[in-house]
């Protein structure tokens, strides 16, 4: 889960590690949560990054959310996404 302290990735046999997220102003926080696991599903299944790029690339998902009230209201879409933040789904 991400935090705005960063977020820590545990894999077995690695080392854990902290992500930084990205520093936003945050307008509603709510569903940021889900936001964030959704993002990491999307990623994991989809499996064209590391675990580390998925975590990295969901926080930065969240951190776009809670930057608009709502939960789902909050949740940039997909095209959204492609426009302003392509970097997030490469």
């Amino acid at each position: 889960m991400a935090t705005r302290l960063g977020c820590i990735l545990a894999s077995k046999g690695q080392p854990i590690e902290h992500i930084p997220v990205p520093k936003v102003t945050a307008v509603d926080t709510t569903g940021a949560g889900d936001c964030f696991c959704g993002s990491l599903a999307y990623f994991i299944v989809h499996g064209k990054c590391s675990m580390h790029e998925a975590v990295v690339k969901s926080a930065g998902i969240a951190a776009l959310s809670v930057q608009r009230k709502g939960t789902q209201a909050s949740y940039w879409t997909r095209e959204e996404i492609e426009r302003e933040h392509p970097d997030l789904l490469k």
